[in-house]
């Protein structure tokens, strides 16, 4: 019987996901850092830690490209001619098509926990740099305990994935039959972390929403804001792909009408889309200033204003703490011109940055 063979698991979307996305997150890394730079600003956590998650990146879209190079990845089970028919045959054959694809399908799901981890981690240091004003506030404590939970959740399922079969490292060179038997509770690993993964983006990417919202906004403004923050979640639907292509893994168990090496193949090119996009949207408030003439130290400085005065709830904040323009007038309701959507040049940095702290002081 024929396989249909779906796009995502043909070798041309493989590599051309592999190649496009890893070269466009070198980009959008090195932007960021050249924009850290360019402003004269310090490099921080939330920077650091996207050198890792780009690396183990890349190295998922190398893992993926050489597997379609040496057709363990992106076509069809190859079948020997003398195969009787008998599922338990097929399942015990070890050719080298199926070892190599068992390898590397251990090794990408051993640095994709890495590579997730690092990225969730630089979104909360971002969250931390911006609203962490106060060192003993609830949402202080509510980001750092988001933080830990991204470190422990990332080590353990790193040295999960990678002590899937115990100390039989053997089984993962080996037949899928070997495999089962050796390393029973892969799948089901495979899954909790897809469904973990879903779950922590949907809190991360839903974390900055009720902070924005407490701010003396108007509703239009409070939702551009919300909507620089959220550009993110775009990884969420990768991340769910990633969960439906791996149950589907799970539940095919052995299917003439399934190809174990395409479905695999599916799996981890939506865990290439995942990466390669969370490195990318972790990095759009950066790409975004390289084509404007506000600094990133502004951004920071005149959110976290902004922040400080809504702190005090009981008392007026346009009344204790009034924003003034460089001409010395009272201006109401405003926000930052950075979360303005449109491009606006020659725009100077009202006072609101400057009664804040120095950059030296950002967490």
């Amino acid at each position: 019987m024929e396989i249909e063979q779906l796009y995502y698991q043909t070798p041309g979307h493989a590599l051309a996901a592999s190649i496009v996305l890893s070269v466009l997150d070198i980009a959008a890394v090195a932007a960021r850092l050249y924009t850290r730079q360019k402003q004269k600003q310090k490099i921080k956590a939330d920077d650091w830690l996207m050198l890792p998650a780009l690396l183990f990146t890349v190295g998922i879209g190398v893992t993926l490209i050489y597997g379609v190079a040496v057709e363990s990845f992106g076509v069809p089970t190859k079948i020997p001619e003398d195969f009787s028919g008998d599922p338990r045959e097929i399942l015990a054959l070890a050719s080298p098509q199926l070892k190599t694809m068992n390898t590397l399908q251990w090794t990408f799901a051993a640095v994709i926990p890495l590579a997730i981890g690092c990225t969730k981690a630089s979104f909360v240091c971002f969250y931390l740099r911006i609203f962490s004003v106060n060192k003993r506030s609830c949402t202080h404590y509510l980001l750092v305990g988001m933080l830990v939970f991204v470190i422990i959740w990332t080590l353990a399922f790193f040295f999960s994935e990678l002590f899937q079969c115990g100390l039989n490292f053997w089984a993962v060179n080996s037949s899928v039959l070997d495999l089962a038997t050796q390393c029973p509770h892969t799948q089901i690993l495979d899954i909790a972390v897809c469904s973990s993964d879903v779950a922590a983006d949907l809190v991360i990417f839903a974390i900055p929403i009720p902070l924005v919202w407490r701010l003396n906004l108007s509703t239009p403004k409070k939702l551009a804001v919300c909507a620089v923050f959220l550009l993110g979640g775009v990884t969420i639907i990768a991340s769910l792909l990633r969960l439906f292509m791996m149950v589907r893994l799970y539940s095919i168990g052995f299917d003439a009408n399934e190809d174990g090496v395409l479905v695999t193949t599916g799996y981890l090119y939506w865990g290439m889309v995942e990466c390669g996009i969370a490195v990318i949207a972790a990095c759009l408030p950066s790409l975004q200033f390289m084509t404007r003439t506000w600094s990133w130290k502004a951004f920071t400085s005149s959110f976290r204003s902004l922040w400080s005065a809504r702190s005090y709830d009981s008392i007026d904040a346009s009344k204790r703490n009034p924003t003034k323009d460089s001409s010395g007038s009272e201006k109401k309701d405003s926000v930052p011109d950075e979360f303005e959507m449109s491009h606006v040049k020659g725009h100077e940095i009202s006072a609101t940055s400057k009664r804040t702290t120095s950059e030296e002081s950002l967490v």
